[in-house]
């Protein structure tokens, strides 16, 4: 699908293109900090907040630190999708039904695992799906 389709993913792309990201392994938390959006990960015992953006000054990201490191990496790109493509709205997850979450996730999957990017490095593997989950796997977690 492509990016018209979707303007999330065209707003990952821009975002990776704007800060020379390439189209390999992120760290949101870097980009976080490139953005001037303060991260602050906090245990949540019962998981009953996984996020939260405040657009407050620069921005701030609150990230469960409860959450598995493969979860706060999603949980913080989220974030930073709903700082690009909502700006000044405040967003607590706790429920992902809005159609805002929504976007933001869909940012969230083209900002961490780049179509692009996988898509040249899948360009040979004919139907194998454990290659392609191997492959995928070893460039982008």
């Amino acid at each position: 699908m492509g990016t018209d389709r979707y303007p999330q993913r065209a707003a990952a792309a821009a975002l990776r293109f704007e800060l020379d990201l390439g189209h390999g392994l992120v760290d949101p938390f870097e980009v976080a900090d490139r953005l001037g959006i303060e991260v602050v990960r906090f245990p949540v015992g019962d998981g009953s907040i996984e996020g939260m953006y405040r657009p407050d000054g620069g921005g701030y990201i609150f990230v469960n630190s409860q959450a598995s490191f493969v979860r706060q990496r999603f949980t913080a790109a989220h974030e930073i999708g709903h700082h690009r493509l909502h700006g000044d709205q405040a967003f607590i997850e706790s429920s992902l039904d809005e159609p805002d979450d929504w976007e933001a996730n869909c940012f969230a999957e083209a900002f961490l695992v780049d179509p692009v990017g996988l898509g040249r490095l899948l360009a040979d593997v004919e139907r194998e799906v454990s290659r392609m989950v191997a492959i995928t796997c070893d460039a982008y977690w």
